[in-house]
């Protein structure tokens, strides 16, 4: 269980209210939408927690305020929408958003912000709709001063330049409809093709590359796991099994992309194996990697399209697999 407890209190730490600690989140007021093809949006929120949008940090001890809309985040952005759009940009369909995740962080001691967005856009009208675009970005900035005011400014403003994008963006007369339900399970199902997600127990054993996990296909073979109790996280080398409790040969990390012993699963990470943690049929880790540049605001533009700045030192992030892609992507800065 205690191994278990990082990974849920990352993904669970915008569910605290900070006691009555809070600020109030809201959309720009002047934004424009000169043309869409859709009359309005409807937003489905199928978030954790959908008390607020993440924290931030106020006042000279750095309090943390929780980050709260003065109405549910659906009739928030429903309203932005409606306001933005110009007379004579309309057209009778609907645009169909489904916020996975919006949640704004300032995790370190440092001048730090993060803002993690993950969406689905669809368009059509009467329980049929066609996909448009998703989002999963991750990205950060710093500042040597406070980084609050500039953190929030850039959920408002990545939000409502993807809502924008989405409203001036059509959709074929012959592309593939599916109902609402069907939208609000839509990454469910896409992960669904991959063996690895649709299985309620895994096999113990070597998974040897990518594609051998996602098709949960594993190599079993005895292996004795003897962890580095000197590292921050929890790094572990594999042995081939010599004799009952005997260490042969060492498991190369570059041999294999993850282990299931049984009880944990870990993933090949640099010189090591690292833990793995599945959860809401998602695999996420602790992963080290390069963050940010030491610069203000630089990192917003490159995160509308999905990735991070990269510094020369290497921070800790939790991070999520994709299986199209076969990487992981940073969820949330570790401290």
């Amino acid at each position: 269980m205690a191994r278990i407890l990082p990974f849920l209190s990352a993904l669970l730490l915008p569910a605290i209210l900070f006691g009555q600690h809070t600020r109030t989140f809201s959309m720009p007021e002047h934004d424009s939408i000169y043309h869409s093809y859709y009359e309005k949006l409807h937003v489905i929120d199928v978030r954790r927690e959908k008390a607020n949008v993440g924290y931030i940090k106020t006042g000279g001890f750095n309090r943390r305020a929780a980050l709260i809309t003065a109405a549910p985040l659906p009739e928030l952005l429903s309203d932005y929408y409606a306001k933005a759009v110009c007379k004579g940009s309309k057209e009778n369909k609907e645009l169909l958003l489904v916020v996975r995740d919006l949640k704004v962080a300032e995790p370190t001691s440092g001048e730090v912000g993060t803002v993690h967005i993950e969406f689905d856009c669809f368009g059509g009208n009467d329980d049929q709709y066609a996909f448009i675009g998703k989002c999963d970005s991750f990205f950060e900035m710093s500042s040597g001063i406070d980084i609050s005011k500039g953190i929030e400014r850039a959920a408002q403003v990545v939000t409502g330049a993807l809502i924008r994008k989405w409203a001036g963006t059509n959709i074929y007369a012959d592309a593939p409809q599916v109902t609402t339900d069907q939208a609000i399970r839509r990454r469910e199902s896409e992960h669904r093709k991959y063996p690895i997600y649709a299985m309620d127990s895994f096999k113990r054993g070597i998974y040897v590359t990518e594609r051998d996990f996602l098709n949960g296909i594993a190599v079993d073979t005895m292996l004795v796991e003897v962890s580095d109790n000197q590292s921050e996280s929890r790094h572990v080398n594999f042995y081939y099994d010599k004799k009952v409790g005997k260490r042969g040969t060492r498991l190369d990390p570059d041999a294999f992309f993850a282990i299931y012993d049984g009880h944990d699963w870990y993933l090949s990470h640099e010189k090591y194996a690292t833990l793995m943690h599945a959860s809401d049929r998602e695999f996420y880790a602790e992963l080290s990697m390069k963050g940010i540049a030491n610069t203000a605001g630089g990192a917003l533009m490159f995160g509308v399209i999905g990735g991070m700045i990269a510094g020369s030192q290497k921070q800790h992030y939790l991070c999520k697999f994709d299986p199209d892609t076969h990487h992981f992507r940073p969820v949330s800065r570790l401290k």
